[in-house]
């Protein structure tokens, strides 16, 4: 009996849940809410672009949602413009906001 080497198994980079893409200044919030997200059915990660019409068409590219403190996103369909608050009540307007869109 030998022993072969076997290469690890790739990381799986498919979108498990709803994409949910957080802008860059909302990195604590996305930490925060990440695992209640996950919950849900949402698949929360931080945007991999910088200027906002990169994040409105990658969102439409993987038919995904925004969640942004920026006002330059009012325009978008596709996105969730949150006031800056404590954490708790952002979470609860960012799921009535989610829940508007999607509905």
């Amino acid at each position: 009996m030998s022993l072969r080497w076997v290469p690890p198994m790739p990381r799986v980079t498919v979108h498990e849940g709803i994409p949910l893409i957080f802008d860059l200044s909302l990195k604590g919030f996305y930490y925060w809410s990440r695992r209640r997200l996950k919950y849900l059915g949402f698949n929360a990660f931080i945007t991999p672009y910088k200027y906002d019409h990169q994040i409105m068409l990658y969102a439409r590219l993987i038919n995904g949602y925004i969640v942004t403190t920026d006002k330059g996103f009012l325009k978008c369909k596709r996105a969730v413009v949150l006031k800056v608050d404590k954490y708790e009540k952002m979470y609860v307007a960012m799921v009535k906001g989610l829940h508007e869109i999607m509905h």
